[in-house]
């Protein structure tokens, strides 16, 4: 992927706020003056190297007006950027839209899907629907680089719904993911649900399970996970009412996964005593590297994406409900020990 300029948009294109969304505490600032605040974010990192690519995170790009986003393209080309990445919704991608996209230099598109369970997306207050956030993906799986991001747990979903919405995606073969289980954020409309009990968010031993199988799944398919947990660049954690947050949630992944590998991958280097006494991922990595499990040069570096597809293979591809069944003591050991990192 290279070395990017990252500029935030918040909630630049929203037409309405979601049920769940508190973006300013993710962005660290709230929106003002968009074209002021790209070009001073621009200069800010460009004065220190010299980038090709600039992404727009943060807003849904293409739901800018038509103006607004020449105005974008204008101020990527002028300060040289040779490749654009944005990120959008589902129901502002149409074939018009690709064919801007594409004389502007947009390489890559991430699409903000969260779920294929239309009565979770009208409740979250989605502007669309599954039929939608499908064609979308289709269209721009075409014509770029896509990732497409998810949302587990969200109010109003299931696990059966979301893991069957999930395997959908798969299928049209996105080059990546991001999963960002849902977390609850003070002043949002979802504080006030799961104050009233009409929520309850994910455990986050229960968010691995799915983030794991996930993850499992796209390596198996050759699809690159990009992110796993909400980012915490600029992050207040005092803002984060409840809900499967850590900051270290991608290496919480990568350790359940090691331990999952462990226990069946035939060796006996660690038995279900010796999980629950680990420290982490890179406890678990320093374990392998002794016993030389790599990537068959001998160089003691762990090959991850074999783990993932041994996992697959050995946790019952394609069955969440087994592989939840089969994970869960691991999966609750690793949940009491991220509390005390």
């Amino acid at each position: 992927m290279g070395k990017i300029c990252p500029v935030f948009i918040p909630f630049a294109g929203c037409v309405n706020k979601c049920l769940y969304c508190d973006q300013s505490s993710l962005t660290g600032f709230s929106q003002s003056d968009i074209i002021n605040s790209t070009i001073t974010q621009i200069k800010a990192v460009t004065t220190s190297a010299s980038l090709s690519k600039i992404a727009f995170f943060g807003g849904s790009f293409t739901c800018l007006s038509e103006e607004l986003r020449k105005t974008m393209y204008k101020i990527s080309r002028d300060y040289g950027f040779e490749k654009i990445r944005v990120s959008t919704r589902p129901d502002c991608i149409n074939q018009e839209i690709i064919d801007e996209l594409k004389l502007n230099c947009v390489t890559e598109v991430e699409l903000g899907i969260q779920t294929l369970n239309d009565k979770a997306l009208s409740l979250n207050l989605r502007p669309y629907d599954s039929a939608k956030a499908i064609n979308a993906l289709q269209l721009s799986c075409e014509n770029f680089y896509t990732v497409a991001q998810v949302m587990p747990g969200m109010y109003g979903d299931s696990t059966d719904d979301f893991i069957a919405g999930f395997e959908n995606l798969l299928s049209f073969k996105p080059q990546g993911f991001r999963l960002y289980p849902t977390v609850v954020f003070r002043k949002t409309p979802l504080e006030r649900y799961y104050k009233e009990g009409k929520y309850i968010p994910l455990t986050l031993s229960k968010a691995l399970q799915i983030s794991l199988y996930c993850a499992a799944a796209c390596i198996n398919n050759d699809i690159e996970v990009l992110r796993s947990g909400i980012p915490t660049e600029n992050l207040d954690y005092s803002d984060i009412v409840a809900g499967p947050f850590h900051p270290a949630f991608g290496d919480l992944i990568r350790t359940f996964a090691l331990m999952l590998y462990f226990s069946k991958s035939g060796n006996n280097l660690i038995s279900s005593k010796d999980g629950s006494r680990v420290a982490g991922y890179k406890s678990l990595v320093k374990k392998l590297s002794l016993y030389k499990i790599a990537d068959g040069n001998d160089t003691g570096q762990l090959d991850m994406s074999q783990v993932y597809k041994f996992i697959r293979e050995q946790f019952i591809e394609g069955n969440f409900r087994l592989f939840e069944g089969q994970t869960n003591h691991f999966a609750e050991i690793l949940q009491d020990k991220a509390h005390y990192r």
